[in-house]
């Protein structure tokens, strides 16, 4: 209510908080996400919802990410692979601290809203956690959407949304998480890094050395003939850590 009214003062535009439904939504994702932690303790943890299947040579896809991502910066915060709740890795060590946020902000937006603010670092409380870190935005979606009717999504989106391998830009999800293909033009991965990362603080990504070249970077996807029908490099391969761990939404 205060944030509200502050915004109304200002003369900005502030969301209508999130519904009864919604909040429950985001009290069973702290569930899941302290259970996973406690029990199994994951190395890397995969969000997804019930209503998304991974699309052909995800899989590979996901391996090939974050590998990509921890070349560029073994201490990201997240990577965003698809929409919604879903397609967002992080690695483990960051759940608790990602579920306390949740649970402090959930009523004043939905889950997926709330993880973006946190990785991206977009309230004073989450860039003091989230440091000089950075999060990796994935050229393509790699997941399928297969519902029509959602809690965080209105009924009728699904034909405008991205199906698999397709670009996942500003136009479907924020623009501090997205890919931004006129600063990486021939990069699958954003920040870029098959020329240089620059600091840059409007998209909330800065490196102490200014401009960082990737070194010993796995062979990239040949995303210009067909995402789809590649054949993933040998090379191409997360280190090796402990199991994969999703939220099913």
């Amino acid at each position: 209510k205060d944030e509200r009214r502050r915004a109304g003062e200002a003369g900005r535009r502030v969301p209508k908080p999130p519904d009864g439904r919604v909040q429950q939504q985001t009290r069973d994702v702290i569930s899941v996400v302290r259970y996973t932690d406690s029990v199994y303790a994951p190395f890397y943890y995969l969000f997804m919802e019930d209503d998304f299947s991974i699309c052909s040579n995800g899989i590979e896809a996901a391996r090939y990410l974050i590998n990509r991502a921890t070349q560029f910066s073994n201490d990201w915060m997240a990577i965003r692979a698809s929409f919604g709740l879903n397609g967002i890795f992080m690695h483990g060590e960051d759940l608790g601290a990602f579920a306390t946020y949740l649970e402090r902000h959930q009523a004043r937006r939905p889950p997926d809203h709330l993880a973006t603010e946190w990785f991206a670092g977009e309230t004073v409380e989450a860039a003091q956690y989230r440091g000089n870190r950075t999060h990796i935005g994935f050229r393509f979606n790699i997941f399928r959407h297969n519902g029509v009717v959602s809690t965080l999504r209105r009924a009728g989106t699904a034909a405008s949304l991205p199906g698999c391998w397709e670009p996942l830009g500003e136009n479907t999800i924020f623009q501090v998480e997205s890919f931004k293909e006129s600063m990486c033009p021939s990069d699958d991965i954003w920040p870029c890094t098959w020329d240089t990362a620059s600091c840059n603080p409007k998209y909330q990504v800065c490196f102490p050395n200014g401009t960082r070249p990737l070194v010993h970077a796995p062979q990239r996807i040949p995303w210009e003939v067909d995402p789809i029908a590649t054949i993933f490099s040998p090379h191409a391969v997360a280190p090796d850590r402990p199991h994969l761990s999703a939220t099913d939404g």
